[in-house]
C-alpha cells in the first residue's frame, strides 16, 4: 500500500509537521525578541504597570516557553513522526 492508499493520514501527518515547524520558529523568534527587549519589558511590567517581581515574571515566561515546547513537541512533532513511519511501513 501507498501513502496515496491513506490520503487523510498523510495529510494530517504535513499538517502537524508544518504546524510545528511553524510553531517552533515563531517561539524561537519571541524567544529572541523577549531577551533582545528584556529590560523595557521587565521594567514596563515592574514599575509601570506594578504587576509582580521580577523572580515571578520570569518564572511566569519561562513556564510559557516550556509549555509551548511541551506542546509542540508532544501534540506536533511526535505524532507527525508516528503516522509517517507508520505510513512507510505500510509501503514496505
Amino acid at each position: 500500500m501507498s501513502a496515496l492508499a491513506h490520503p487523510n493520514l498523510h495529510l494530517a501527518a504535513q499538517i502537524l509537521f508544518r504546524t510545528f515547524l511553524i510553531g517552533f520558529v515563531l517561539m524561537l523568534i519571541s524567544w529572541c525578541l523577549f531577551v533582545t527587549f528584556k529590560p523595557v519589558w521587565m521594567d514596563l511590567m515592574l514599575f509601570k504597570w506594578q504587576l509582580g517581581n521580577p523572580e515571578l515574571l520570569e518564572g511566569i515566561i519561562l513556564t510559557f516557553y516550556l509549555v509551548a515546547k511541551f506542546f509542540l513537541f508532544f501534540f506536533c512533532l511526535i505524532p507527525s513522526l508516528a503516522i509517517r513511519w507508520t505510513l512507510k511501513k505500510l509501503e514496505g
